[in-house]
């Protein structure tokens, strides 16, 4: 799944095809809230997703749909880094339905694309 927001319009991919798209132009919030993957709130529901999420990326632009397409094409590659990035979490305890939170420490150098 891939999905873009462009400033005026949100479109979500399905393997590098795009099953919808809707004008949206409410602001984003830029406020020191925290991103949240796999997890919804819908008035007095929350909703958790009950799945894997894997290779998670985050660009600071618009992808074009030929760059979501192109993706989903690399999927069959092997993916391997120059140098590993260490990373710790603490296991949570009776978490069932709740965050969990965890944090990322980098050691030394690592290279974003976008």
């Amino acid at each position: 799944m891939a999905y873009v927001y462009n400033g005026k319009e949100e479109m979500w991919y399905l393997n590098g095809t795009k099953i919808t798209s809707s004008t949206y132009t409410e602001e984003l919030s830029t406020g020191e809230s925290p991103l949240i993957i796999g997890w919804g709130f819908d008035g007095p529901e929350y909703y958790h997703f009950n799945g894997i999420i894997d290779e998670v990326k985050i660009y600071n632009r618009a992808l074009s749909e030929r760059e979501i397409q192109d993706h989903f094409k690399e999927l069959g590659a092997k993916i391997t880094t120059s140098t590993p990035i260490p990373a710790t979490s603490t296991p949570a305890k009776n978490c069932r339905n709740k965050f969990k939170k965890f944090s990322l420490s980098f050691l030394g150098f690592t290279k974003w694309f976008f």
